[in-house]
């Protein structure tokens, strides 16, 4: 008798286990399909008004643009980053964990330069209360650009230039 009721039980749990594994293999499919973007390093190229070309890593997710610059040692891999915004805003950047200055290139939308901020110092050590913010004058930021500090002179950027990629 118990080993009937036994088989019973199992019998009317087929339907659960089925559909367990239905689940899980949609959801391995699922992932596989979208995998999510925001682990992986996006690099674009820009060209300043120069002509030179410089290859910046891309920032978009709000913990890549929290992060930024943030505890990098040097930039040897690429020449800067660039931070895109969803919409048009006013912004607010800073240089807390930095470890070497940079200028900090605020564009419109139309990827036109709106403010220069140059030769940015790293906030003192211990001190995120004295570090000042970048805050912009305008309100239609839409993409941020650092670079080693002193190369917008060298790369002939000034407010109202285009930079494009």
């Amino acid at each position: 008798m118990q080993k009937n009721d036994t088989n019973d039980k199992l019998k009317d749990m087929k339907p659960l286990y089925i559909i367990f594994v239905l689940v899980l293999l949609c959801s391995i499919l699922f992932f596989l399909i979208f995998e999510p973007q925001y682990d992986k390093e996006v690099f674009v190229n820009i060209l300043m008004p120069s002509g030179k070309e410089l290859t910046l890593k891309q920032s978009e997710t709000i913990d890549q643009i929290t992060k930024g610059l943030s505890h990098e040692k040097t930039l040897s891999d690429y020449d800067g980053m660039i931070f895109v915004f969803n919409q048009p805003q006013t912004v607010n950047f800073w240089m807390k964990d930095m470890n070497f200055p940079l200028d900090i290139l605020y564009l419109d939308e139309n990827k036109v330069v709106v403010e220069i901020f140059s030769q940015v110092q790293p906030c003192q050590v211990g001190s995120p209360e004295n570090c000042p913010k970048l805050k912009s004058q305008n309100s239609n930021i839409k993409y941020v650009i650092e670079i080693p500090s002193g190369s917008y002179s060298q790369y002939q950027i000034e407010v109202g230039k285009k930079i494009t990629w």
